[in-house]
């Protein structure tokens, strides 16, 4: 998220499984966000990762229930 023009700032929480993003949005929207994680493999708020990028995904950063 940090290569996206209007992210100021993500932070993780590994114990959690989320995202936190600032963002300043007049130049990036939230679906824009949304697209990039889950393009990267993960849920973002209603949209599903994407499944091949899922898939790559190392198992430590899958839901427990698919690793």
């Amino acid at each position: 998220l940090g290569n996206i023009d209007g992210v100021i700032d993500s932070k993780v929480d590994l114990k959690n499984k989320s995202v936190t993003v600032t963002y300043d949005d007049s130049k990036v929207s939230i679906e824009n966000l949304e697209s990039a994680i889950t393009a990267a493999g993960y849920d973002a708020n209603e949209m599903t990762a994407n499944e091949d990028a899922y898939n790559d995904l190392h198992g430590c950063c899958k839901k427990p229930d698919s690793k």
